[in-house]
């Protein structure tokens, strides 16, 4: 089991620019619609997106309450705020009338429990002709490696692994990223998935007709520690 409860993890600008950009790219603003962000962090993705949504209403919810704190805080001085909740909250306990876009930015692969009734619960919260945007990394080989080398990790960890480890950040990142951000993604190496994005999971979603699939696409690399990741739209049948 992963322990995320205390966790602060903020998203790198640039990945919220590219999800942002396709999220306009399939959904209108029709001044009616709400938004789930699941395991939103610190809320960057929502703040984001509420500067091109310009009527939508937006709900934030993460096991970690530490995130759920600082996401209030960064929404705090938002032009949009009244429009932004942020909710403390495991999702497969959370109940709420279903939602026209709920995002699930590398999230699905750290929620334990039976793959299809993960998938059975987005449905429920998406309203019929609603779309899912999920990031998940993928089944290839460089991620089975990664996995690999991260249980070895975990099997050693203590703090002169954690040190090796924001060592070699800073050493391949550290131009592009502060130290705080860094220090954030040592625990990240010690993460093992639940589950990959391939032809298993994708059949799981598309089982009874539940949904379709409207884009799959790799996402770009950017670092040796992290999974290859894959995007997917997914509309909600009728």
């Amino acid at each position: 089991m992963t322990d995320f409860t205390e966790t602060v993890f903020t998203a790198p600008s640039e990945r919220i620019e590219r999800f942002s950009s396709l999220v306009r790219a399939f959904v209108q603003d029709t001044g009616t619609l709400r938004v789930l962000d699941i395991g939103c962090g610190t809320g960057s993705q929502i703040l984001n997106l509420g500067t091109v949504l310009y009527d939508a209403s937006f709900l934030g919810i993460d096991i970690s309450a530490a995130n759920i704190e600082q996401a209030r805080r960064n929404a705090e001085n938002s032009s949009f705020s009244g429009r932004i909740n942020f909710e403390h909250a495991d999702y497969m306990a959370f109940s709420s009338p279903p939602y026209d876009v709920v995002i699930a930015d590398s999230c699905i692969q750290w929620i334990e429990g039976d793959s299809g009734e993960i998938i059975r619960k987005i449905a429920t919260d998406i309203k019929p002709g609603g779309l899912l945007f999920l990031t998940a990394p993928v089944e290839c080989l460089f991620n089975d490696l990664l996995i690999g080398m991260r249980k070895a990790l975990r099997a050693l960890r203590g703090s002169f692994t954690d040190w090796i480890i924001l060592a070699t950040a800073r050493l391949l990142h550290g131009r592009r990223h502060d130290a705080e951000f860094l220090r954030q993604r040592v625990s990240y190496m010690y993460w093992i998935p639940y589950r990959l994005w391939g032809d298993g999971l994708r059949t799981d979603f598309l089982n009874d007709g539940l949904f379709k699939v409207e884009l799959e696409q790799p996402l770009p690399h950017a670092s040796l520690g992290q999974p290859k990741h894959c995007m997917t739209v997914l509309r909600r049948n009728a």
